[in-house]
């Protein structure tokens, strides 16, 4: 993990204000990271949304059913920088390139 979050703040139209503990900070845009599917489903509800909370021991963010956000994509949509991934062997787990994830057009 590159840096661990240290606070947040919802704000309207599923927009989080991330701290991390280098210092960078910004407004990430919850809507073009998930679909409101699955775990993320009740974070549809603005009040739910905002009931996020800070995991010290995980450093990102979470809600209550489970639902959190990977760090590491936090702060590279927020500071640009490359995004790396772990190398994989077969006994760590299995990582599929294949898997479709939704895309973030970044600005």
């Amino acid at each position: 993990m590159l840096q661990d979050i240290v606070a947040v703040e919802p704000l309207e139209n599923y927009q989080l204000r991330i701290h991390f503990e280098d210092g960078v900070q910004g407004i990430v845009q919850v809507r073009q990271l998930i679909d409101f599917t699955g775990v993320f489903a009740p974070l549809q509800d603005p009040n739910y949304f905002a009931t996020v909370k800070v995991n010290p021991d995980w450093g990102t963010v979470y809600w209550e059913n489970g639902a959190d956000l990977d760090p590491d994509v936090l702060y590279h949509l927020l500071t640009n920088q490359p995004l790396e991934l772990p190398t994989m062997t077969s006994s760590q787990g299995f990582f599929n390139p294949l898997i479709p994830v939704k895309r973030v057009h970044l600005s």
